[in-house]
Formats: C-alpha cells, sequence, structure tokens
C-alpha cells in the first residue's frame, strides 16, 4: 500500500504577539490529525498576520482581474496583497494526496464573488488533492455536493463577519458619542489601562513634555525650535529615535489632554476616562487651536522677531494688505502694491512706524500708541464667558434636546431601513438632525466649561487689572501683546494722517501726530475711574484716556467697560 502524504498549512489573521503560538497550536493539532489517519506530512507552512481574502503569491495576475477582491483591498489597510506561504502549499500539489488545515476559513474566506475560492478549488482538482480539517473532516472539491457544502459556507461565513463587522462598529460608535475611547486613546502620555471602567493613566515622565509644547507655542516660538527643544530636554521620553514635526503637532491637537474628545460626528465632549487627570487647562488647549489657526492661514513670518500687526494693516487708500519691513532695529509696514507696482503717492504716504529706535517726549510708534485698546480684548473674553455661564440653566434643557434629536435620527434609519422612507428624504433629515446634533453639543461644552472656569476667568481679570500700567507702557510680553491685540483689534486701515481701527467694539480713529517730515503717533495719559466705588472689578470700570498731541491735549478715547462699549469723545 503506498504512502499518503500530506502538508499543512495554518494561518493567522491578528497582528498580535500571540499569534506564533495561534499558528503553532493549528500545526499540532493538524499534526494530531495526519497521526490518526496515518498519513505522513511532508512539509507544514503558514501565513502569519495574512487574511483568508488575499490570494497566494504567484497568482497576481488572477487577483488583478478580480475587481470585488481589488474593491475590498482599496478599502484596507492591510501592508501584505498575497500569501507566500500558500504559494507554497500549492507547489507541493504533484506531490500530495491531503491538505490538511484546521477549518476551511484557514485556507480561504473569500469575499462573495470573488475568484479566490475557484482558484485555489481548481489547482486542488487539477492534481486529485483533497482536502481535511479538524473540525468540518475530509472534503473533495472535485465534488459536487463537498464543493457547494463549502462554497454556502464560505458565503455564510462571509455575512457573519460583515454582521459581527457592523455592530462592532455601532458598538465602538455608541461607545465614543459617551466620551470614551472604546480601545484606548493611541497619543503621547496616556496608557490604556483596560477594565470595565475603560481606565487610562498619564504617564508621568510625559507630563513635562506635553505642558511644554502648549506652553511654548503660546510664546509663539517656531514649530522647528520648539521640535528641536524636545529632543534635546527630554532625550528618552519618545517611544521612537526622537520627537518629530508630526509627534510634535499630534500632542498640540489633542484635545484628551485638557478632559476632553471628539465624537462620532466631530463634536467637543466631555472625555470621561480623563476626568480628574487633566494635563492642561481647557482655555490652554482653546488657545493653542486659535495659534496653529492662524498660523496656518498667514505665510510663512520671520522667526528672529514678532510681527503681531500683520494681516491686521491695510492701505486705506488702495485696500491692500501692508507688508513688514525692517530698517535696522525699526520695524514699519508699507504699502507694497500701491507705492512700488502702481506707484501711487497717497499708497506710500501710508506707511506706519511700529517702534521707534530714537526716544521722543512727544511721539511713539503704533505699538506703544493702541495699548489702551488692548483691554477691549479681555473684557470680550469676560462678555463672552458671562453669557454662556447665564445659560447654565438651559444646559438641562439642551441636553433633553440632543436626546430628541439622537432619538428622531435612530426612527428615520429604522423607517429607511423598513422601506418606509427614500433615501433622499432619509439623507435630508439626517443631514438636518446631525447639523443640530454637532451644534447643541458644542454649546453643552461651551457653558460646561464656563461653568467650570468661572474661578479662573475671575482672578485673570483681576491680575489684568492689577498690573494695566505694564499694559499701558508697553512692558507686555510679545506673546501676551499679539493676543491681546488680535482679540481686541480686527483691522487697521492706514491713511497719511490718521489710522481707521475696527475693534471687537466699535470702530475708533486715531490721528497720527505730525511734525515736520515725522508722522508718528502720539503719546497718551490715562485714568481708572471705578463705577459705584467697585475697585479692581473690571466690569464696573471706564478708562479715560488723554492721547497729547503737543501742547493739545485731546481726550478722545473712553473705553467703558461697564456699558460694554468704545466711543470717542471731543
Amino acid at each position: 500500500m503506498s504512502k499518503v502524504n500530506a502538508v499543512i498549512y495554518a494561518r493567522q489573521s491578528s497582528g498580535k504577539e500571540e499569534e506564533s503560538e495561534s499558528i503553532a497550536m493549528q500545526i499540532e493539532k493538524c499534526m494530531e490529525l495526519a497521526r490518526k489517519r496515518k498519513i505522513e506530512v511532508i512539509a507544514t507552512y503558514n501565513d502569519a498576520n495574512a487574511s483568508g481574502r488575499l490570494y497566494p503569491s504567484g497568482a497576481e495576475s488572477i487577483a488583478d482581474q478580480d475587481s470585488v477582491f481589488q474593491d475590498w483591498y482599496r478599502k484596507n489597510t492591510a501592508e501584505k496583497k498575497y500569501r507566500p506561504g500558500l504559494r507554497q502549499v500549492l507547489e507541493q500539489l504533484s506531490r500530495i494526496d491531503y491538505v490538511i488545515v484546521y477549518d476551511t476559513t484557514r485556507l480561504y474566506r473569500p469575499i462573495q464573488r470573488s475568484y479566490l475560492q475557484n482558484y485555489v478549488d481548481n489547482q486542488l482538482i487539477a492534481n486529485s488533492v483533497k482536502l481535511l480539517t479538524l473540525k468540518e473532516g475530509e472534503s473533495n472539491p472535485s465534488d459536487f455536493s463537498d464543493s457547494l457544502v463549502t462554497t454556502i459556507k464560505s458565503h455564510v461565513n462571509d455575512n457573519q463577519i460583515k454582521l459581527t463587522s457592523e455592530k462592532s462598529k455601532a458598538a465602538m460608535s455608541k461607545l465614543k458619542d459617551d466620551g470614551y475611547y472604546a480601545t484606548g486613546p493611541k497619543m503621547y502620555g496616556i496608557r490604556y489601562l483596560g477594565g470595565k471602567d475603560r481606565a487610562v493613566e498619564v504617564i508621568p515622565e510625559c507630563v513635562e513634555v506635553i505642558r511644554f509644547v502648549f506652553d511654548q507655542i503660546i510664546l509663539l516660538k517656531p514649530y522647528n525650535q520648539i521640535v528641536r527643544q524636545m529632543n534635546s530636554r527630554f532625550a528618552g521620553r519618545c517611544a521612537g529615535k526622537g520627537f518629530y514635526d508630526s509627534s510634535f503637532r499630534h500632542i498640540a491637537s489633542q484635545p484628551f489632554y485638557c478632559g476632553y474628545m471628539y465624537d462620532t460626528q466631530g463634536a467637543l465632549i466631555k472625555a470621561k476616562q480623563m476626568q480628574g487627570k487633566e494635563i492642561i487647562t481647557y482655555e490652554t488647549w482653546e488657545k493653542v487651536q486659535r495659534i496653529m489657526s492662524r498660523r496656518r492661514a498667514e505665510p510663512q513670518r520671520r522667526k528672529s522677531l514678532p510681527h503681531p500687526f500683520s494681516h491686521l494693516l491695510h492701505c486705506g487708500y488702495c485696500g491692500a494688505k501692508m507688508i513688514v519691513g525692517q530698517d535696522g532695529n525699526k520695524e514699519f509696514y508699507h504699502c507694497f502694491r500701491g507705492a512700488n507696482i502702481n506707484t501711487d503717492a497717497n499708497c506710500r504716504s501710508a506707511r506706519v512706524t511700529i517702534n521707534l529706535i530714537r526716544h521722543s517726549d512727544e511721539f511713539v510708534g503704533l505699538k506703544a500708541s493702541v495699548a489702551p485698546l488692548l483691554a477691549l480684548a479681555l473684557y470680550k473674553e469676560i462678555e463672552q464667558h458671562d453669557v454662556m455661564r447665564m445659560k447654565g440653566h438651559e444646559l438641562e434643557k439642551l441636553k433633553t434636546d440632543l436626546v430628541a434629536c439622537v432619538s428622531r435620527l435612530d426612527a428615520a434609519a429604522s423607517a429607511y431601513g423598513a422601506g418606509e422612507l427614500s433615501l433622499a428624504s432619509f439623507q435630508k433629515v439626517e443631514a438636518l438632525l446631525n447639523g443640530k446634533i454637532l451644534k447643541t453639543k458644542k454649546e453643552i461644552a461651551q457653558i460646561e466649561n464656563a461653568c467650570a472656569s468661572q474661578n479662573k476667568v475671575e482672578e485673570r481679570a483681576r491680575q489684568f487689572l492689577l498690573k494695566i500700567d505694564d499694559l499701558m507702557a508697553d512692558r507686555l510680553e510679545d506673546h501676551v501683546f499679539e493676543e491681546l491685540l488680535r482679540g481686541a483689534v480686527t483691522r487697521i486701515d492706514c491713511f497719511n494722517d490718521h489710522l481707521e481701527l475696527k475693534t471687537v467694539y466699535g470702530d475708533f480713529t486715531l490721528e497720527r501726530f505730525m511734525k515736520g517730515k515725522f508722522r508718528n503717533f502720539p503719546r497718551f495719559t490715562y485714568k481708572i475711574i471705578p463705577v459705584d466705588g467697585f475697585k479692581r472689578d473690571i466690569r464696573k470700570t471706564k478708562i479715560n484716556v488723554t492721547y497729547v498731541y503737543g501742547k493739545h491735549a485731546n481726550k478722545n478715547l473712553v473705553v467703558d467697560l461697564e456699558v460694554m462699549k468704545i466711543y470717542a469723545q471731543r
């Protein structure tokens, strides 16, 4: 009696560390089956971390013509496209009687209407090779009944995978909408512990790195400089060889560090896994997002000096944005298009000096002259915070409205699934409700954050008034000045003899200090006037500013924070 020969094939689709043990287990069970059947195993082959939907190596021409397979592959991120282990099995078919596998899905798990199963089965039939499995027993691909059963099982498996995948995605989405990362957040400095509450912990040695990134962005440091300092100061605190621009940006964009996350609709919600473990404040994260968004919108700026007025200054005559220039240490803005291209004399006269090199007792540069307007930025922040805080009583109603919108969306989806609603109607309802859901979630997050950060905002307002002299004397740090200027002023139109400033509380005209060939800006005096005896309360405060033009003192600016407006007074 001639020997019965076979090869064993094992496959593991997981990319986890235990994959080799799983393959080893399959081979061990198959060897045991071969011994019972007195079959001699001449070789064992395997494909680790490979999907059962992949073709064997050497079948590229067939796979290229399989549109169903190609469409599936494009939608997946698997690095492998073919199975070299399966190719080795097929090369041995002329020498064997059986291919032994743990179950049929180890050999193939084809997508419906894919050619994979037919291709492999035809190779087995051509060599009169049978299939032997632990779970299903022996089958002959050339036998119609066996082939039909295998095909049906493959289709059932494929449908089961789709159903399981859809259920899994739905469960993951629900967890994310409830404020949880289902499998742990994949981000720097966070370790996933798991358990029923899906707990995470902050890695202590990474906290300093994360805070450093946010602090440096607020200080308006160049991104490349931040990355270099991360690598020099925190060597060994990263998973790879060092920090890169991508890792820096990933850290800077993560709301998880301040206790928030994005849900499936892109709305910002509370991250329940991070409550009580916040590394930075929400205000810090939000400020960094504003800075990074602004820097993305602006062209490359000079790295040696700050330019807080860039994109604010426009020529009052032609409307063009004015560009920065440097004369030694003196910084100025001029209308390049009007003055240099159109050679317009008016555009040339729009030039603005930001800082003076030689001290003058009569006039200053624009930076020092607009200092009183910076107060508007802080008051705008307090006003917006107060508006959100006053909406605290609406919080429960908003949450109820959110639940109602989600329920309506689920009902619409069920109606569409039952054929009671057309696709066009469902898409219209879905777009409308998703917009409402996103807006409501954003408003809930803003109100909750305003209520939680009330004390911090009040303290910042008190510190502002305590340091008002530093602001008026132009002694602020560059990044603080730029933040306040951008928060107070939206546009400045420059003319020969005056500037028109558009602020968050109204427009203001600042006349230039004209003396001979010089067209600079006036110095000023100021007085803090508490209203109704309220000292150091920014909501009950007026700032009277007197701009001085030579021997004439014109009291032409009042910042009245109590009535929330700025107005000129002659």
